[in-house]
């Protein structure tokens, strides 16, 4: 998934307005949500189907075509102009409701432009206007309450955004439609301001609404918008809320842009950390400095000992276990092998440019904590198909050998998967200064003998596992 801005609100928030002055500003494909459900307001208006007619609503659902025209904003009004097209992304809800792989253009960003501008088509017809009229604007909130509905744009929306860098406005897509976007925002408004702002768009359209017209129709939009069984209105536990009622434009996006541009610079440094660069002299030279400098300052500020019940085969892959004492111990098990050991660290250290690099220089496999992380799992078997030594420190002992800690499966799975053997490692130190270091290896466990038809062998492994680091770091629990 790319990156994700989402941001929620209630009606006349200014969603729209300030969601494509940031889709310009960072180059995010802007996605209309709120556009589809008025498309699919529009057509059952016209063929006059009935709200309670589920039947007609999913006839309609799977013959309609949703088109999003995203226009660059610097030649918008010549595009308009000369009505020319540049790129449509059509989206057929049929082929989106059967999840197949629809023979459609999805290339909403395949000039790289900065799209903040969307024509809106509606089988084939440009309806950009259309759907923020009256019937459209009286209705729409009704539609999207409808489970079929909901369920159907959802799934597109999510097309939509598909493998892209994309910014989405409405009411529940921090919540329900990328519920792990990075970045989620919810901008409200008072009821007073947003009338306000609503009249101002209305007559700027050349749409006839009455103040008190607008004010109910926003007062029943929240009340429904809240309310609702399907995707309420509500705000994220850990979106940031911002209420824009006394701010400009100006002022709320440049609260927001520097919300996106923390993140968006943390989402490309973790999509680098994945990237394990090329194995070159410069590399090699680097990394050897390195391991000799932090080795000699190693052994003068700690006397280290190494002790091994095994002999190990040089040219074979193995994952190292080992308890987790201090950063120390990770630099200890490092310097003191001839063989290089990738270890397996958390991505908040790549945050850091200095520790990036290292990172880098030595090949460390990066992982998001308590996540299912599919990248991290494919460096690690592509490191032990190679015949290299992966390090981890089991989720459980990262502060020690903590009592009625429960050790993850990871690094039994990942050595079942790779047919690799584990050795488990216990280290005994305070890490004070100038004190003793131990660092004792064990034989090699195989985890494949524990392999039964009992469902928990794997726990079992990871057990026997844990057991022996407990052993050679001469703790009891």
């Amino acid at each position: 998934m790319g990156f994700i801005v989402a941001i929620d609100g209630p009606s006349g928030a200014g969603k729209g307005t300030i969601t494509s002055k940031i889709a310009e500003k960072f180059n995010l494909t802007y996605i209309d949500t709120g556009a589809t459900y008025r498309c699919v307001t529009l057509e059952l208006l016209q063929k006059n189907i009935q709200l309670n007619d589920i039947e007609g609503i999913k006839k309609v659902l799977n013959e309609i075509k949703i088109e999003f025209e995203n226009i660059p904003l610097k030649v918008a009004k010549k595009i308009e102009k000369n009505n020319k097209s540049i790129s449509k992304v059509k989206l057929n809800q049929k082929d989106v409701n059967n999840n197949e792989n629809p023979s459609l253009s999805r290339n909403i960003n395949t000039n790289n432009n900065t799209f903040s501008r969307n024509r809106v088509y509606l089988n084939g017809k440009d309806v950009t206007e259309r759907i923020r009229q009256k019937d459209v604007n009286e209705n729409v909130s009704k539609v999207s309450h409808i489970l079929e509905v909901r369920m159907a744009m959802v799934n597109l929306q999510r097309i939509m955004a598909e493998g892209k860098d994309a910014i989405l406005e409405g009411r529940d897509i921090a919540t329900n439609v990328f519920p792990n976007a990075n970045v989620k925002i919810y901008l409200d408004a008072s009821v007073e301001e947003r009338v306000r702002r609503r009249i101002a768009q209305n007559k700027e359209k050349h749409i006839e609404m009455s103040e008190e017209e607008v004010k109910k129709n926003i007062e029943t939009r929240d009340y429904n918008d809240k309310t609702s069984k399907i995707g309420p209105l509500v705000r994220a536990d850990d979106a940031i809320y911002i209420d824009s009622s006394d701010l400009t434009i100006n002022q709320v996006v440049n609260k927001i842009s520097k919300i996106v541009k923390t993140e968006y610079d943390i989402f490309n440094t973790e999509k680098n950390a994945y990237i394990m660069t090329k194995e070159t002299p410069i590399k090699k030279i680097r990394r050897s400095f390195l391991k000799h400098l932090w080795e000699f300052l190693y052994r003068i500020v700690y006397r280290v000992k190494i002790n091994k019940e095994y002999k190990y085969n040089d040219n074979e892959a193995y994952v190292i276990c080992a308890n987790h004492l201090s950063t120390m111990d990770a630099l200890g098990i490092l310097v003191t092998n001839k063989r290089k050991i990738q270890f397996v660290a958390k991505m908040e250290l790549f945050h850091n440019k200095i520790l990036f690099n290292w990172a880098h220089v030595f090949d460390i496999i990066p992982v998001r904590r308590n996540s299912a992380d599919i990248n991290s799992v494919k460096l690690c078997l592509k490191a032990l198909k190679n015949n290299a030594i992966v390090g981890i420190f089991p989720e459980g002992m990262r502060h020690g050998l903590e009592k009625n800690a429960t050790i993850k499966n990871g690094a039994a799975l990942l050595a079942y998967k790779a047919n690799v053997k584990v050795i488990p490692v216990g280290i005994k130190s305070s890490f004070k200064p100038f004190t003793k270091v131990e660092y004792n290896y064990g034989k090699p466990i195989d985890v494949r003998e524990f392999k039964t038809e009992d469902p928990n062998w794997l726990d079992n492994a990871s057990k026997h596992i844990m057991d022996e680091i407990i052993r050679l770091s001469g703790n009891k629990n």
